[in-house]
């Protein structure tokens, strides 16, 4: 018979290539997971939401509102959130969409000092 003998290397190497695979495998079905319940709830959140609505708003987002002097209707007629590089439109039907700087609705005819122009 012949036997295999096996290096102190070889078998480190091995424990840690399988260990690593499993690991890596469990890693990638975890972050799987976590990433369907995020778009459920992102269109969750598209479905109930109202322009009026500030009620999940923290005092915090509120402030830095008023900071911005964040108005619904622009003062400078070429200016206004619908056409700002920062605004995010929620959608076609929608008058109101949301804004990188600060959570809640923002109108599109909004206006803020951070103003800047979509390229």
């Amino acid at each position: 018979m012949e036997s295999k003998e096996y290096s102190r290397r070889t078998f480190i190497s091995k424990w840690f290539g399988t260990g690593s695979l499993i690991l890596g495998g469990a890693v990638v079905i975890k972050s799987c997971d976590l990433k369907k319940p995020a778009v459920e709830d992102k269109k969750e959140a598209s479905a109930n939401f109202s322009c009026d609505d500030f009620s999940r708003i923290s005092k915090s987002e509120m402030e830095k509102r008023q900071k911005f002097a964040y108005v619904d209707k622009s003062p400078v007629a070429e200016n206004y959130c619908g056409n700002c590089s920062m605004y995010v439109p929620q959608g076609q039907e929608k008058a109101c969409g949301g804004c990188v700087l600060f959570k809640g609705p923002v109108l599109a005819s909004g206006y803020c000092i951070q103003y800047v122009v979509k390229v």
